[in-house]
C-alpha cells in the first residue's frame, strides 16, 4: 500500500476551474453562478446515484444501458471511470479508519485528489489501478473531459466559464471538504448541514451510508438533504 496522487491531472483540473472562477469574477457577470450551481447539483447528484450507489453498491436496480450513458456526466467533469472509482471506493469500505483506507483524509484532500492505491489482491478490479489499462480509461477520460471544455468554448465563453470551467472547482472543493469532515478520527460522522453548504448529492449524511452501503436512500429525516435520492427514483425500476 503507498500513497499516490489520483492522477496528477485530475489535480490540475481543479486548479484550472479555480482559476476560471478568478477569471469569470473579474471578466464576467457573477450572476452566471445560479448556472453553476444548477450544473453541480446535476452532476454531483447524478454521480452519487449512478457512479457511487448504482455501480459501486449495486444498491438499485436499472437499465444498465441508461446509466452506462449517465456515467458519461460525471466522468466529463473529472471524476472517475465506474470501474475505476469502484475499485478505490469498495477499498475504502473494507479498510475505513485505518493505515489501508484508500481514500485519504485530512487537509491534504482539500488542495488534491489524492488516494492510496487499493491491494493487488482486494478485488478483481483493483487491477486496472495498477496496469495500462487503467491508464487507457484515465485518457479517455480527459479526452471526454476537454472535448465538453471545448463544446462549451464555442458555444460561448461566459458559458464555458460557468458551466464548464468553475464546475471542475466547486465539484472537487467539495469533494475535498467531504474527506476532510465527513469521518472524524475512527467516526463515521453524519453532517447532514454540511449539504447544504457544500453540496455532494446527500453523501453528507455519510453514517448511514457506511452501515448500510446498499441503501439506495440515504436520507432518515425530512430536513436531511439527499439530491442523489432524486436521481435514484427517476431511474430505478
Amino acid at each position: 500500500m503507498h500513497f499516490r496522487l489520483n492522477n496528477t491531472r485530475a489535480t490540475v483540473l481543479y486548479y484550472l476551474g479555480f482559476a476560471g472562477l478568478v477569471a469569470g469574477l473579474i471578466v464576467s457577470n457573477p450572476v452566471w453562478l445560479w448556472l453553476t450551481l444548477a450544473v453541480h447539483l446535476f452532476v454531483v447528484s447524478v454521480f452519487s446515484a449512478v457512479i457511487h450507489r448504482y455501480f459501486c453498491h449495486k444498491a438499485f436496480d436499472a437499465n444498465p444501458t441508461v446509466m452506462w450513458l449517465m456515467a458519461f456526466i460525471p466522468v466529463a467533469y473529472g471524476y472517475s471511470s465506474p470501474i475505476g472509482w469502484t475499485s478505490l471506493h469498495s477499498a475504502h469500505h473494507a479498510f475505513s479508519d485505518t493505515e489501508k483506507d484508500t481514500h485519504i483524509k485530512g487537509w491534504i484532500g482539500l488542495f488534491t485528489a489524492a488516494y492510496r492505491m487499493p491491494p493487488l489482491k482486494f478485488a478483481l478490479n483493483a487491477r486496472w489501478f495498477h496496469s495500462k489499462g487503467h491508464q487507457r480509461l484515465l485518457d479517455y477520460g480527459m479526452i471526454l473531459v476537454t472535448g465538453w471544455q471545448a463544446v462549451l468554448a464555442l458555444i460561448s465563453v461566459d458559458l464555458w466559464i460557468w458551466a464548464g470551467l468553475v464546475p471542475l472547482f466547486t465539484l472537487h472543493f467539495c469533494n475535498g471538504m467531504h474527506r476532510v469532515f465527513s469521518h472524524s478520527g475512527t467516526t463515521v460522522m453524519n453532517r447532514w448541514y454540511l449539504e447544504y453548504l457544500f453540496p455532494m448529492g446527500g453523501e453528507w449524511i455519510h453514517d448511514e451510508h457506511h452501515v448500510n452501503a446498499r441503501k439506495p436512500i440515504f436520507r432518515n429525516r425530512w430536513f436531511e438533504l439527499d439530491t442523489g435520492a432524486w436521481v435514484v427514483k427517476a431511474l430505478a425500476r
